[in-house]
């Protein structure tokens, strides 16, 4: 009657603190996966802005009277763009 019976997965920690480990893993996989997020969005947007800025040295080439103009478009296109990125960024 006052035999031990051991139980194979016993752990030395308890199911409350195994529980707490758990939920601290899954917000750390969800916080990284927004990192990831956050990063390839800056990414892609960076790689826009660079071919914007390609677009706008060729149309420049070809018409050179529009130079200003063409400057104009493409720093407030590359501004909105930021603008977004940082909106983004913050949630």
């Amino acid at each position: 009657m006052g035999e031990i019976i051991w139980r194979r997965d016993a752990s030395l920690v308890s199911r409350r603190m195994q529980s707490a480990i758990a939920e601290v893993a899954d917000d750390m996989r969800i916080e990284e996966a927004g990192m990831r997020a956050k990063s390839a969005l800056a990414e892609y947007a960076m790689s826009k802005v660079t071919y914007l800025k390609h677009i706008q040295g060729e149309l420049e080439k070809a018409v050179p009277d529009a130079t200003e103009a063409l400057a104009v478009i493409a720093n407030a296109t590359a501004m909105s763009i930021a603008e977004v990125l940082t909106a983004s960024a913050r949630r």
